[in-house]
């Protein structure tokens, strides 16, 4: 009799045990899995402020500018590379722009510059050809060069786009 009772409090503990080890397992994936849903809010949340930023950005700021062609040229950077712009203002607002960066040296400017672009592609995925005319676009459809976003890839072009283009419009106000 002795043996059935210690018998059944050792499966008695056993089970006791196991069911409490089960808890725990199961309290931790509950917490890991509201950490993992969290984060997902988390980010989440982030990708909506940014898209709402993003959504602030689109809109035009209402500048108006006096007409004509305004130039700008910055400094040339460690490997001779100068950037250059021209906007033309009509009626008030940017009606056209027309950047590059030129290298006086070898005469050539980055958007013919086949080599570079192939390599710029190759490393970051986009070369001046590309993302030239999208600033030059996007200059156009928000007329403020701070509310142009930089391109990913070509963070450096995109900084130095903006900096002319402030140059260029400071006599056109």
């Amino acid at each position: 009799m002795k043996k059935i009772i210690a018998l059944g409090l050792a499966l008695g503990l056993s089970f006791a045990t196991l069911t409490g080890c089960n808890s725990e397992k199961k309290a931790d994936e509950e917490n890991t899995n509201a950490q993992v849903e969290q984060q997902a809010d988390d980010n989440n949340t982030e990708a909506q402020t940014e898209q709402e930023s993003n959504d602030n950005n689109t809109e035009t700021t209402e500048v108006t500018y006096t007409d004509g062609t305004y130039t700008a040229e910055g400094e040339p950077d460690e490997r001779g590379w100068k950037p250059v712009i021209t906007i033309e203002v009509k009626d008030g607002k940017i009606a056209s722009v027309d950047y590059d960066e030129v290298n006086e040296e070898e005469g050539t400017t980055k958007q013919d510059n086949e080599e570079y672009n192939n390599l710029m592609k190759e490393k970051n995925g986009i070369g001046p050809a590309d993302f030239f005319p999208q600033l030059e676009s996007a200059l156009v459809e928000k007329q403020d060069p701070e509310a142009v976003d930089v391109i990913s890839g070509a963070t450096h072009g995109s900084e130095s786009f903006k900096e002319v283009a402030k140059k260029a419009l400071e006599s056109a106000k």
